[in-house]
């Protein structure tokens, strides 16, 4: 690598997949990249950036790991470092989209050889084209979500999930922000080593991160409407079982009057000498109830 970086012409990406302590050494004895810029590397950055160095620019962009089983995401980090004649990309975990860059390139060399900000590009375009099938599958989540509130038995399992889902949106929308302003700057060329014509295509990304920002804005919207329906519709259910069991405290007040009325201690109450007088009274409080709940439905509340 030496010999190549020090040749006048020539392009060279070099991937750092998982790199041991030793590999990392190479940033450091090959490339003589900024100690800082070697630090920021072998550690997680919370947020994208770019950094600009005598010669090279250091990037910090966020691709996501997607669990499609369980629907989580989760962002992670991939450092890019790039001049006019290499680039150097180094991430912990396999990354789907440089490997699908690297089988391109053994298919079609011309495509390394057009520029290392040709690469980028195209590393960064699958990274960004990696966000769209998980938000079609948060958008049917949210919908499945959405009819779920409205069954009382599945109410704490979609409360649990519309958290969980508020929260990677919400994560996922933390990173954006700052990639979205790094696509800016390649597409505007404020950043060196970016040709004209790759500035372009990453104007093309540019625009695609925006349109997935619009989406999960959406997303977040849909969300809190989700919670304002579910307690809406928790109010609604309490208010209906509280007016039922206010109708039915409600209907033993005069059942309980009567009893009250002929459980006294005294001994002339009219019927208490009858042979029918248990038989009617229990038919008199029976047809009261039976009034009372008719009356309750007329009127809606039971």
């Amino acid at each position: 690598m030496r010999a190549f970086l020090a040749a006048p012409n020539g392009v060279l990406w070099v991937d750092l997949e998982m790199p041991s302590d030793d590999e990392f050494k190479v940033l450091a004895e090959v490339f003589q990249f900024h100690p800082l810029a070697i630090e920021d590397a072998h550690k997680d950055i919370e947020l994208p950036k770019v950094d600009i160095y005598p010669g090279y620019a250091y990037l910090v962009v966020h691709r996501i790991q997607v669990d499609f089983e369980t629907c989580r995401v989760s962002p992670r980090e991939m450092d890019i470092f790039i001049s006019d004649h290499y680039l150097v990309t180094v991430h912990e975990e396999v990354s789907q989209s440089t490997s699908e860059v690297a089988a391109r390139i053994d298919h079609t060399p011309a495509l390394l050889s057009a520029g290392p900000d040709v690469v980028m590009h195209d590393i960064i375009d699958r990274i960004v084209d990696r966000y769209m099938p998980v938000l079609d599958r948060w958008e049917d989540e949210i919908d499945a979500l959405e009819e779920g509130i409205f069954i009382e038995r599945e109410g704490d399992a979609v409360l649990e999930k519309a958290l969980r889902l508020r929260r990677e949106v919400a994560e996922l929308r933390k990173s954006l922000g700052p990639q979205r302003d790094i696509l800016q700057k390649l597409s505007r060329r404020d950043i060196p080593h970016v040709s004209e014509k790759t500035a372009l295509y990453f104007r093309d990304v540019y625009d695609h991160l925006i349109r997935i920002g619009h989406n999960l804005e959406t997303h977040r919207e849909h969300i809190a409407s989700l919670f304002e329906t579910y307690m809406a519709t928790a109010s609604n259910r309490m208010n209906l079982i509280m007016k039922r069991l206010t109708s039915l405290a409600t209907l033993f007040l005069p059942l309980s009057f009567v009893a009250g009325v002929y459980g006294m201690n005294f001994q002339h109450i009219p019927g208490l000498d009858w042979r029918y007088g248990f038989t009617m009274i229990c038919l008199i409080m029976g047809g009261m109830a039976i009034a009372m709940l008719w009356f309750f439905r007329r009127e809606g509340w039971w």
